[in-house]
């Protein structure tokens, strides 16, 4: 498995789609910084614009950070959009429903 399908699946597995680059409309990615634990970001495939850092706190799950970066990414200012509490309690609640069923 290459590089690039790598981190288009580690997007996909957090179970979200990750909007074009508002700059160029290019595909966004989601990586995780090579030097710094826990540390994740989105950047641009075609330009390499990047959304800020998101690293995790002492008392946070990993997956906290990764969903900032995602979020942070897929906010465009002037569209409605809840705060990032909300929307990460509100995906996760989902993704545990959905693990329930697959039990069952």
């Amino acid at each position: 498995m290459g590089k690039e399908k790598y981190h288009r699946d580690r997007a996909k597995e957090a179970g979200v789609t990750l909007k074009p680059c508002p700059f160029c409309g290019g595909e966004a990615r989601l990586k995780k910084h090579y030097k710094m634990q826990d540390t994740w970001y989105v950047q641009c495939n075609k330009c390499k614009a990047r959304g800020g850092l998101q690293t995790q706190s002492a008392f946070e799950h990993w997956t906290v950070s990764r969903d900032k970066a995602i979020w942070e990414w897929n906010h465009r200012f002037g569209e409605p959009q809840e705060d990032f509490n909300t929307w990460w309690y509100t995906r996760r609640m989902a993704l545990v429903e959905e693990e329930k069923r697959n039990r069952l």
